[in-house]
């Protein structure tokens, strides 16, 4: 039979007898209360605690110990005051950090954000090439925040590549606000990683006049959907559908920029910038694929913002280029207003057969690397003159192009001799002419035109794999090269992947610069407009006015009676071709903005209007219940046992 009892803290054995009835009644109050006694010492509850200090020993030893030990739902304060960091703070844990206050963004008034408030806690980075902040995010946990602080990077030995401030995990709760970066040699400002998803508002983001940064970095493919990418490369979010409008993407609001690029974009990254304020700006920059074996830059929304460009800017340039530049994936870009820009979004490929770039000097063919986006393969010899002989050439092939010629020895962009070689003309399927002589004589090896990753449906290789207005394909393995695989083939094989136009309309632009200004440039020379891109009519954009059969119209809401008619453009891929089930290319057209709902429509057949795409939430629903650099107490409080 159990006798009840209790124990103390000694260890001393305490036997309730008596009255059965008495007992069982005693019995329960006693055992609960031992076990309130027993459970004290590591039941943690949610709190706020202010650290001594703004240095980095003391905010440390109030979420990592010794002074405390942050848990979920925290709100960990740093005083005033100008501190400066050389080690890197880890934060596993969701809590708020909270400083006392920052130079910040006002919020959009319906043309521009203000600056307001004033740096009150201040970190001056001295981490050498780490981030300052080091941030582990758990999907589902609670709020995840950091708030008015100042990052003032006026001395920093070392570029922390991967952010002063680094956001890395799964979270999708996940908020950074009311913060001011200055910029002078990091590289990086906010480096959102992972599968990370939320929200950046009232931020101010100010960069040196002489220096070139990305205010953000969106590598938040490297894990998208779990862990089915084993090097972080992007595979899963080009595996996945374009997600425009949800909560699938991190958000940038009510922030201002002064200089510098706002956004690098590579690994699968998904952002959207929206209602801010730039100037003297480099423009959102994202990368394709290049020499190495990372994914482009998957999916980008920018609209809504004022975006000007003054002066004189970083590089030197009088006039911005582009606001946008999806060199990779799929973009929105509507509702901006722009002055001093060429164009609202510039397009290029550095996997072209023309490609001039130094990333396209160091391609290899597959399966060492990705190759040119071309049509063929073919065997030769090269003579060391400028005469190729071989076989499968084609005479339809754009000139001039490169070629992958093994021992060759070329000259190539950049002076550099190596196995790149510029063709000049095509005479005949096995003769062609290089530009200039190559430095050594080869035979019986493999010429490179093209690659296996590509579709290479037209002579230009078109559709390139990860060009612009590429989406979700056949998921690759992750694996390096040589052993990269599409997991559907189960070899080196394009992986299918679906047309997915960009969609540029309703912006306003005025005082273009003075090269050929447009809505759209496109730089590859490969795309075509209303098949892989629709922009607004107008001025600079698609002339004529809209009839349902090209561009991007806009207007009041369309009652289905009244609905213009529309067709589709021309896809050249197989429409039997279809992945895990579904059909690849969608039968895109012509959109139509519907200013009266927000939505724009798409044409997916003949007289057709399909709901593409409605913006998500503004403000972003991580923002409710806050104001300003501060934030509501904690509520809910409850012991949780560890």
């Amino acid at each position: 039979m159990l006798v009840p009892h209790i124990i103390d803290s000694r260890g001393k054995v305490y036997v309730i007898t008596g009255n059965t009835d008495k007992m069982n009644r005693l019995q329960y109050v006693f055992v609960s209360f031992a076990l309130l006694l027993f459970l004290a010492p590591i039941a943690k509850a949610q709190g706020t605690y202010t650290a001594k200090s703004c240095s980095y020993a003391d905010v440390n030893a109030i979420i990592n110990g010794p002074t405390h030990t942050a848990v979920r739902g925290d709100t960990i304060n740093i005083p005033a005051g100008t501190c400066a960091w050389s080690s890197t703070l880890n934060i596993h844990v969701p809590i708020t950090l909270q400083g006392a206050g920052a130079e910040y963004s006002s919020s959009w008034n319906g043309t521009n954000n203000t600056l307001v408030g004033a740096d009150q806690t201040v970190i001056n980075p001295q981490v050498g090439a780490n981030s300052v902040i080091l941030v582990n995010t758990t999907l589902g946990n609670p709020l995840m925040r950091i708030t008015g602080i100042a990052f003032l990077d006026t001395a920093l030995s070392g570029d922390p590549g991967g952010g002063i401030v680094n956001l890395g995990g799964n979270g999708n709760n996940v908020r950074v606000d009311h913060l001011h970066f200055f910029l002078s040699h990091s590289e990086k400002g906010i480096y959102v990683g992972g599968s990370v998803t939320g929200v950046a508002d009232h931020i101010f983001m100010d960069v040196s006049g002489t220096s070139i940064t990305n205010d953000f970095a969106f590598y938040n493919g490297v894990g998208w959907n779990g862990t089915r990418d084993p090097n972080g490369y992007g595979d899963g979010s080009f595996a996945d559908t374009d997600h425009f409008g949800s909560s699938q993407l991190f958000y940038v609001e009510d922030s201002y920029f002064n200089n510098g690029y706002e956004s690098d974009c590579v690994n699968g990254g998904r952002y959207a910038a929206r209602y801010s304020t730039i100037v003297n700006s480099a423009g959102f920059a994202a990368h394709g694929l290049t020499g190495g074996a990372n994914r482009g830059c998957r999916v980008q929304e920018l609209y809504m913002l004022n975006v000007s460009f003054p002066g004189t800017g970083p590089d030197g340039a009088i006039y911005g280029a582009s606001i946008g530049h999806p060199n990779s994936g799929t973009l929105l870009a509507w509702g901006n207003t722009t002055s001093n820009f060429n164009s609202i979004v510039g397009m290029a490929m550095e996997r072209l057969l023309n490609g001039e770039g130094r990333d396209a000097e160091e391609l290899n063919p597959a399966p060492a690397g990705w190759g040119y986006c071309g049509t063929k393969y073919s065997t030769g010899s090269a003579n060391g003159s400028t005469a190729i002989t071989g076989t499968g050439f084609q005479t339809t092939w754009p000139t001039p192009f490169n070629m992958i010629i093994p021992g060759a020895l070329c000259t190539g962009a950049y002076g550099d001799l190596g196995n790149v070689c510029k063709v000049a003309s095509v005479q005949s399927s096995t003769s062609l002419t290089l530009a200039v002589a190559a430095a050594a004589s080869v035979s019986g090896v493999g010429y490179t035109v093209g690659s296996p990753w590509d579709g290479g449906l037209l002579a230009t290789g078109y559709p390139c794999m990860d060009s612009p207005a590429r989406g979700r394909g056949d998921l690759l393995n992750g694996a390096n090269f040589p052993n990269r695989l599409n997991t559907v083939t189960g070899t080196t094989a394009w992986p299918h992947q679906a047309l997915s136009p960009i969609y540029v309309f309703a912006n306003n632009v005025t005082i273009p610069g003075p090269s050929s200004p447009s809505i759209i440039f496109d730089g590859t020379g490969i795309l075509a407009d209303n098949r892989d891109y629709y922009q607004q009519f107008g001025a600079y954009g698609e002339p004529g006015t809209f009839n349902g059969t090209k561009g991007v119209g806009q207007g009041s809401s369309l009652p289905s009676e009244a609905q213009p008619t529309c067709t589709t453009s021309s896809n050249p891929i197989a429409p039997n071709t279809t992945w895990l089930g579904e059909p690849v290319t969608g039968n895109w057209g012509p959109g139509y903005w519907d200013t009266t709902n927000s939505t724009l429509y798409v044409c997916t057949a003949t007289n057709t209007w399909t709901a593409y795409y409605t913006p998500y939430t503004y403000p972003h629903p991580l923002t409710a219940g806050t104001s300003g650099s501060s934030v509501n107490p904690p509520t809910g409080l409850v012991a949780t046992v560890q």
